[in-house]
């Protein structure tokens, strides 16, 4: 009943910067379109047939780290990888190995975007649409977003594609591709996979710009959220090293109240 409340499901004019990449998806949609959305996708928030994905990408974290062989290591670093593999895996269905591939196009884009729209929110002097998309901030922004979109869309289309290939190839055929890879073993459906299906079954119609929208949500939501909060983790488990931080920002800082 809380939650039913339109006017508690209101966004601040904040969100509104986030449009341009995340269109109408959960995270910036508000009244009925929220409710509606929230409805359809909280049901596929926990994925848990991804949990051998999630632990081989994990192996493959412990293994970089201990291939490293400077005395320092930017963690968050690795943990922004490994958030993204987790992500663009359980959200798409595809691996982008970002770990071994730190300088991919979709992998900037998607650092550089996300540090564009936070520095935006922080300075009133960026709000200004007209002016903001004609400097070349705004131009760059605009450019990173089409390399996430044309992966995104790409996907999409693809599924798309794959659904009616099923569909016209009959029920059986359709019944077990549906349930079985490539190598005879249970399908794992992506968040995207499981939005469509629902939308099938529950006759909610979803463009391809809304199924972009949804996705595009789960990687920014994700990412960066779950990298900071590893690291934050693994430095609450170490309290030495959580000392050398602290006297790094003091020695840094030298008591500024800045």
């Amino acid at each position: 009943m809380f939650f039913s409340m339109k006017e508690l499901s209101m966004k601040a004019n904040v969100y509104d910067f986030l449009h341009i990449w995340l269109g109408l998806g959960l995270l910036t949609s508000q009244g009925q379109l929220w409710q509606q959305r929230r409805k359809l996708i909280t049901p596929f928030a926990m994925l848990n047939n991804f949990s051998e994905t999630l632990i081989d990408n994990t192996v493959a974290l412990i293994k970089k780290l201990r291939e490293e062989s400077s005395d320092a290591i930017n963690v968050f670093k690795m943990m922004h990888l490994i958030a993204l593999d987790n992500i663009c895996e359980t959200a798409m269905g595809i691996k982008i190995d970002a770990l071994n591939n730190p300088k991919l196009d979709y992998i900037r884009a998607i650092e550089d975007s996300t540090h564009s729209l936070m520095n935006r929110m922080l300075k009133p002097w960026l709000w200004n649409d007209t002016t903001y998309f004609l400097a070349p901030v705004g131009r760059k922004l605009k450019k990173d977003l089409s390399i996430i979109f044309e992966l995104t869309n790409k996907v999409i289309k693809e599924r798309r594609e794959e659904k009616s290939r099923e569909k016209i190839s009959g029920d059986f055929n359709a019944n077990e591709s549906q349930t079985c890879d490539d190598t005879g073993g249970k399908k794992k459906l992506a968040f995207l996979d499981l939005l469509m299906e629902a939308c099938d079954s529950q006759s909610v119609p979803l463009s391809d710009k809304d199924l972009s929208d949804e996705v595009n949500t789960f990687m920014f939501e994700g990412h960066d959220t779950t990298a900071v909060a590893l690291s934050l983790f693994l430095l609450g488990l170490h309290p030495e090293i959580q000392e050398k931080c602290f006297e790094e920002l003091d020695e840094m800082f030298r008591g500024s109240a800045r």
